[in-house]
């Protein structure tokens, strides 16, 4: 990008999402749910089981104890890494709009090539607009 010709600097910001899960919130969730038309009593139930605060063992087939935790946790939670993909996946769309209404400027890769507003990896995102005040 230092090389890039012209009278306007681009910037590149990079995101490390590693727990990224863990500060989700619960609305974003649940009104990503409902955008990609989940039925709502299925929204209710996955926000539920994601935020419940409840474990319980199961040993030989049976039940035993059930334990309170602190706070709601993702570890072990098997709906955990298909709410990050489409909570990021959400992001994504909402970077894509601000792009299109003009909010965003995203880098020129060269002449007539493509633009780039973000790319994602796994855990991360790397952010890619005109380097000013409003753009960072």
């Amino acid at each position: 990008m230092n090389k890039k010709k012209g009278n306007s600097r681009f910037m590149k910001i990079k995101l490390d999402l590693e727990k990224a899960f863990d500060r989700l919130n619960w609305n974003f969730i649940r009104n990503t749910l409902l955008e990609m038309r989940l039925p709502q009593l299925m929204v209710e139930v996955i926000i539920l089981c994601i935020s419940s605060c409840l474990m319980q063992i199961l040993w030989n087939g049976e039940l035993q104890i059930v334990f309170i935790l602190p706070e709601a946790s993702d570890k072990g939670n098997p709906l955990s890494p298909c709410i990050f993909k489409v909570s990021i996946e959400q992001l994504s769309q909402l970077i894509e709009e601000m792009v299109r209404v003009g909010d965003r400027r995203p880098l020129q890769v060269c002449k007539n090539g493509p633009q780039i507003s973000s790319l994602f990896f796994t855990n991360d995102i790397v952010f890619f607009a005109e380097a000013t005040e409003a753009q960072a």
